[in-house]
């Protein structure tokens, strides 16, 4: 958070079933404080447990207080252990033949 300013991203986390990848997800959605009703946009990462080593609370905080974006929701998807077989869409493997 940056010195002397109100923090404007709180974030969640939560555990959701994949029915495709047969594990319970973790998902952490970071939002714009105060909350509010108007639609945002969405911003879907993966790779979402990388986001906390990079602080990216504070990314958001800054990126914000400058102007440079707008208010927003993004949400960090952590990958399984084996994430390369989680490449890909639920029907078919990516272009090169990655995921199960």
């Amino acid at each position: 958070m940056l010195k002397g300013h109100a923090k404007r991203v709180g974030m969640e986390t939560f555990q959701v079933r994949s029915e495709h990848l047969d594990r319970m997800v973790r998902v952490d959605i970071y939002h714009p404080l105060p909350a509010t009703a108007e639609p945002l946009p969405l911003l879907l990462i993966n790779d979402g447990q990388d986001l906390v080593t990079m602080d990216f609370t504070s990314i958001l905080e800054r990126l914000l207080h400058e102007g440079s974006i707008r208010p927003l929701i993004c949400v960090g998807i952590h990958c399984g252990p084996d994430r390369r077989m989680e490449y890909g869409t639920a029907a078919r493997a990516d272009f090169m033949g990655r995921g199960a």
